[in-house]
């Protein structure tokens, strides 16, 4: 007893059975083909000696596939006859039977695209093979025509641009999506160059990721471009590329195009109010810093204001029998406190063109030991005067591009600091060097130092680190004034301190 099931059998068993059209004139083949193909398991429509019966039975039955004779009765042979099925819609499998081998018959049915072609005489097994692989091509082919219309149905249909491209820059297809954003017909924008379609300024940006693709080292690119409409106007888009059929001979891009000119848009709106917002904030503080300046202006001169009216009305309301011995001393303050003021309004004068971008430097390459040592000379007498040693170490050749002028002036600055907040044995060590293409200059003390708090407030205007209201000369202004010229020298100029353990100031500049 066999209980393995027949070949065609185990075929069929999971599938309605396949529904075959026999067209043939010769009834004894006919039947004998109509005989076969039931014994086989399939289904038989006809048999039809004509076209004209073809065409009527295969709009009634729906075959699944046709055996087409090529010699048949009436006026269409049986390859017209398959011409005319395909031409009524009819998208099933024919197969060619014929007796003829000659070239002319065969390159005629070629000229169909038939699933098959059998000569007659041919066995069962030959005829089942032929007819199984017509109806496995078939359903591939459809399958492939499934897949294909859904792609077009995604493409044409999505929300997005969607194009494709060629690796020459040529486009292929586009959806009218992508067309209604560049401002073009559908058929002149497919067959366009796709970079005449880019903003100039991003050509390059886009060539760079497409190089980055093509060599397989991503398979796919986003990044954000602007295209250019057909009225001029720019369109930023966010676009993301893939490689299809990276392997074939014709490889194509796709590519996928979001419209976000809106958030660009508010982007810009943003970063526009972002920076009024900031300009605004700026002018806020500038007046205000400002108003404290002027407050603060007004307020310093008030004491050397003060003490000039002061002796001056004392010199005045002084009996004359007394002015020659107080005289020559009230005069002495009522100069201090002029000098003193017009120290200040020199400085104010200097901070006012440097505030306003006024201030002029006049650079050229100085020797830097020098420069120090002209310095600490000129101070040498208030150091003795504090008893504060000076020591300098810097190099002969070393030179900087600076104004010699204002470098003096800045070195003076930090010196007389230096002398003025020490104490007495202190110490005032001068280095200089060469540090990641800078000079560097360190002016070391071992001074009174500096809160961390005082130390904030060291670069403002009259802050002297709440010695304000002692005895020790000055403006308040010298370190403002000098960070201002050591920026226009294109150098920096920064302070470091420890309360009761000495302060370094530390001016950086280009090396000459």
């Amino acid at each position: 007893m066999n209980f393995c099931p027949s070949p065609t059998n185990t075929l069929r068993a999971a599938a309605p059975a396949v529904t075959i059209l026999i067209v043939e004139d010769d009834a004894v083949i006919a039947l004998d083909l109509q005989l076969q193909l039931e014994d086989m398991g399939y289904r038989v429509v006809g048999p039809a000696d004509s076209a004209a019966d073809a065409l009527a039975l295969a709009a009634r039955e729906l075959p699944d596939l046709v055996l087409m004779d090529i010699n048949i009765r009436g006026p269409l042979n049986g390859v017209q006859a398959a011409e005319a099925l395909k031409q009524a819609g009819g998208a099933m499998p024919v197969i060619f039977l014929s007796s003829h081998t000659d070239l002319g018959t065969l390159a005629q049915a070629v000229g169909t695209a038939p699933h098959g072609y059998l000569t007659k005489p041919f066995q069962p097994g030959e005829l089942r093979a032929c007819i199984e692989v017509a109806l496995a091509r078939s359903q591939m082919e459809q399958q492939l025509l499934d897949s294909e219309q859904r792609w077009r149905h995604v493409f044409d249909d999505a929300p997005q641009g969607m194009a494709l491209v060629s690796l020459l820059g040529e486009v292929l297809q586009a959806n009218q999506t992508l067309a209604r954003l560049l401002g073009l017909a559908l058929p002149a924008l497919q067959g366009r160059a796709h970079g005449a379609l880019t903003h100039p300024d991003d050509a390059a940006v886009e060539s760079s990721h497409l190089r980055a693709l093509c060599d397989g080292s991503s398979r796919s690119v986003q990044f954000e471009k602007r295209y250019l409409r057909a009225d001029g106007a720019v369109v930023w888009t966010q676009v993301s590329v893939s490689l299809l059929e990276p392997h074939d001979a014709s490889p194509r891009l796709l590519y996928q195009v979001q419209d976000i000119s809106d958030q660009k848009l508010a982007q810009r709106q943003r970063a526009e109010l972002e920076a009024e917002r900031r300009a605004l904030e700026l002018r806020e503080a500038q007046q205000h810093a400002q108003a404290q300046l002027l407050s603060r202006v007004s307020h310093e001169m008030r004491t050397p204001l003060n003490a000039v009216l002061g002796f001056t009305q004392l010199l005045r309301l002084t009996p004359f029998e007394a002015k020659q011995s107080k005289s020559e001393q009230y005069l002495q303050h009522i100069e201090e406190a002029g000098r003193h003021l017009l120290a200040m309004v020199d400085d104010l004068l200097v901070l006012q063109r440097a505030h306003e971008g006024q201030l002029r430097v006049e650079m050229e390459t100085v020797p830097l030991a020098q420069c120090v040592q002209l310095a600490l000379s000129l101070l040498m007498p208030q150091a003795r005067a504090q008893q504060v040693s000076l020591l300098e170490d810097v190099p002969a050749g070393l030179q900087v591009r600076a104004d010699p002028t204002r470098l003096r002036q800045i070195l003076s600055n930090l010196v007389s600091n230096a002398i003025k907040y020490n104490r007495p044995g202190g110490e005032l060590r001068v280095t200089a060097e060469r540090v990641q293409g800078r000079v560097r200059v360190r002016l070391a003390d071992d001074g009174i130092g500096m809160t961390q708090q005082q130390l904030q407030q060291v670069f403002q205007p009259f802050a002297r680190a709440g010695r304000e209201r002692t005895s020790i000369p000055g403006t308040g202004l010298g370190l403002v004034i000098s960070r201002r010229l050591a920026e226009a020298m294109d150098g920096t100029l920064t302070m470091a301190s420890q309360e009761g353990g000495g302060t370094v100031a530390t001016l950086e500049l280009v090396p000459g």
